[in-house]
């Protein structure tokens, strides 16, 4: 299976690119504000783990839950969460989205 590449219009009109890889399974999210990966946790079966290059995205998105730093110069912040706590997340990051000069990006595969 091929790397899928969706963008869409997110924060400030800024892309919001969402990449899904077949092996490993990971996503990536960037935003104007920060980078995310997500990935399955080996370790706790129904959990995931999200790693960031902010900190502060990490708190506001997932607050309740502790943040661990790591020597990972791309993504040295990261979170366990439950998918449950992941999709109220980016539930938050959809209603962020401002639709107003959204026609001037296209749905793209790669």
């Amino acid at each position: 299976m091929k790397n899928t590449l969706y963008r869409v219009c997110f924060f400030n009109n800024l892309p919001l690119n969402l990449i899904f890889n077949s092996t490993p399974e990971t996503m990536i999210i960037q935003t104007a504000t920060a980078n995310f990966m997500i990935e399955r946790c080996e370790s706790r079966n129904g959990c995931i783990t999200i790693r960031s290059n902010s900190q502060e995205e990490l708190h506001r998105f997932f607050g309740s839950l502790e943040i661990s730093e790591s020597n990972d110069p791309f993504y040295p912040f990261a979170v366990l969460a439950c998918k449950q706590e992941f999709a109220n997340a980016m539930i938050i990051m959809v209603k962020e989205i401002d639709y107003s000069e959204f026609s001037e990006f296209s749905l793209q595969t790669a």
